[in-house]
């Protein structure tokens, strides 16, 4: 829950990796957008997979929206990096931020460098 129009969702479908290819399904961050006034349409911004999932288990996601920021993390145990997803201060658009691969998050790893 971002605010009392808008909401994170993230959908993966329940179902084991085909058989054929071995590779999970794959995981949408979602967010959605409502409006006060009912004739006003629902948005869904459909960001697809932010944590670039590798591996198949029956996910678990983390979101965590930062107010102040207006920045939402969202990480899965399927993954090791963290998405960053970011809204507009002017446009109140919401954006995937890609960040340099020396500034982002990953989950950390012990002292042999293994996760």
């Amino acid at each position: 829950w971002i605010s009392t129009y808008e909401f994170a969702v993230v959908y993966c479908p329940l179902q084991p990796p085909d058989s054929s290819t071995s590779l999970p399904p794959l995981s949408n961050m979602i967010i959605v957008t409502t409006h006060k006034d009912k004739d006003t349409p629902t948005i869904f911004k459909d960001f697809e997979d932010v944590c670039y999932v590798s591996g198949f288990n029956y996910y678990h996601f983390f979101l965590s929206y930062l107010l102040q920021w207006k920045v939402l993390l969202c990480g899965s145990s399927s993954a090791i990096e963290v998405g960053v997803l970011g809204q507009c201060q002017n446009t109140k658009i919401w954006e995937k931020w890609n960040l340099d691969d020396n500034g982002r998050a990953e989950v950390p790893l012990d002292d042999k460098g293994e996760e």
